[in-house]
């Protein structure tokens, strides 16, 4: 698996999230640099700065969280859609996905497993999906959603957090500002850590099932532990792997 990740999805995350909070903290300054150009007086700077600084960061907000989902969120989508095609009996979709990640070494696994569903359906025909239509019924937000709620979570709250410890007059060695940036730091990795643990902990076990199952393990067992997208994507995978394990049992058994 790690021959095929480059660029990790925690450290795509970190780069995301830590590009928009360098931005966000400059925003107020750049925008005070423009409006001063008009020579407004001090009620004027003071009512237009924080006017004009809040859309600008929520257009820097969704232009970031576009390319996280472009990063991160689409290509799960399509193997969402992939393996739903598979369960199906439709076993030429496409399931390559080059993410550099976790999520592209699930992918390949995937693929691996082709050869494998191939015969199980064969055997056995494709999995009864009328079966499995009341479990499909997970809900929660996808992944693409939960990283732009976080987004503009972290730049709401931010402006509270790093206000705390000069309402408190928390002082430190250096002073109460740089506790405010430990403070915003803080928050910015407690967001990035869900995040990941969203993302790259169910794909990291979705890989190990797969590759298992592919060397002929009968024992391997996934839950749907996830909501939204991964959680579907987790039911697919469970419907694939429990029809290759039961063809690779008959096999046994008639062998």
């Amino acid at each position: 698996m790690k021959n095929h990740v480059r660029w990790s999805v925690d450290i795509k995350l970190a780069l995301g999230f830590l590009i928009f909070y360098l931005i966000s903290g400059v925003i107020p300054g750049i925008v005070s640099f423009f409006i001063s150009i008009f020579d407004l007086n001090r009620e004027a700077l003071d009512f237009l700065i924080p006017v004009l600084t809040l859309p600008v960061s929520l257009i820097i907000c969704l232009v970031v969280g576009l390319y996280l989902r472009k990063w991160i969120a689409k290509p799960i989508k399509k193997l969402v859609t992939a393996t739903e095609e598979m369960a199906r009996g439709n076993l030429d979709v496409d399931t390559a996905v080059e993410t550099g990640d976790e999520i592209e070494s699930f992918s390949l696994s995937l693929s691996r497993m082709k050869s494998s569903l191939k015969i199980a359906f064969d055997m056995l025909g494709p999995p009864d999906m009328e079966k499995h239509s009341d479990d499909r019924e997970i809900k929660g937000l996808a992944i693409g959603e939960k990283i732009v709620l976080s987004l503009l979570l972290f730049l709401i709250l931010n402006p509270v957090i790093t206000a705390i410890p000069i309402f408190l007059s928390l002082d430190t060695v250096f002073g109460p500002f740089i506790a405010s940036f430990i403070f915003s730091v803080i928050m910015l990795l407690i967001f990035i850590l869900y995040l990941n643990k969203s993302i790259m902990k169910p794909f990291v076990s979705l890989t190990e099932a797969a590759d298992k199952i592919s060397k002929g393990d009968l024992e391997t067992k996934i839950e749907v532990k996830s909501s939204g997208d991964i959680g579907r994507l987790e039911l697919n995978f469970i419907i694939i792997s429990e029809r290759v394990q039961r063809a690779m049992k008959e096999l046994e058994s008639d062998g």
